[in-house]
């Protein structure tokens, strides 16, 4: 169970491509994507679960360095 809260899968922004990686804290979240991708809109133009979706993206994968503890996934 531990694990679970230290270990993530995320769709990477610019490739698609999806990642296994290691949180910077725990949390029951599993899955991580990022609404935005590469677009120009902001966080205001996104409903507020997509919104939520780009901050906890942010939050663990890149300002929480979880791209640096990351392997990739075959699909």
């Amino acid at each position: 169970m531990l694990c679970w809260l230290f270990m993530g899968v995320y769709k990477d922004r610019k490739l698609g491509n999806h990642r296994l990686f290691v949180k910077n804290s725990p949390t029951l979240k599993f899955s991580f994507y990022a609404p935005l991708g590469e677009s120009e809109f902001t966080l205001n133009d996104l409903d507020p679960q997509r919104s939520q979706e780009e901050v906890m993206y942010r939050k663990y994968v890149e300002e929480g360095g979880g791209y640096r503890r990351s392997i990739p996934l075959g699909w």
